[in-house]
């Protein structure tokens, strides 16, 4: 007897377990956030175009596209209107235009001997810095996360999502 009151404590305690969905185990946020970005990396790691010595990527253009999208969206909502897969459609093959020409004159440029100083680089390198500064800083309080550590994860993730990265344009 005393043996079956144990198998039925050991049971009834198993079902608890299962129909309770006990969390005893914890995903780890930051090696989710690991994972989420490296899957996010793998979709804008998509070539748009190509050209003579490279190719542009969509992490190449996410940055233009989201704020052209912003604004777009904006300005059709102030006017009562709703943007059309047609517009965002166009709106893509413009941001991989504009991104080929940039490519396209920065190679003509080049090909003539054109180019900044390496004072004028770090200059731009710096503002760059602080720029992606500002967004981090603007961010990070907004972020979700139970520590310091995981809050800054996922504004590194949100910043990258949103197509700000600290690289320089493709060339």
């Amino acid at each position: 007897m005393r043996h079956a009151l144990l198998r039925l404590a050991g049971i009834l305690i198993a079902l608890t377990l299962v129909l309770t969905g006990c969390n005893l185990v914890e995903v780890d946020p930051i090696m989710q956030l690991d994972e989420d970005l490296a899957a996010l990396k793998k979709q804008y790691s998509g070539v748009l175009a190509t050209y003579d010595g490279g190719e542009i990527t969509q992490e190449d253009v996410m940055g233009n596209f989201n704020s052209q999208y912003s604004y777009m969206s904006q300005m059709y909502a102030m006017y009562g209107m709703n943007m059309t897969a047609d517009v965002v459609e166009d709106m893509k093959k413009t941001v991989v235009e504009d991104a080929v020409q940039s490519v396209a004159i920065a190679k003509q440029l080049e090909s003539r001997g054109i180019k900044l100083d390496d004072e004028k680089l770090a200059e731009i390198e710096s503002e760059t810095d602080e720029h992606y500064k500002e967004v981090y800083d603007a961010l990070l309080p907004k972020a979700d996360g139970k520590t310091d550590e995981v809050k800054a994860k996922q504004t590194e993730y949100n910043i990258y999502s949103m197509g700000y990265t600290r690289t320089r344009s493709p060339r």
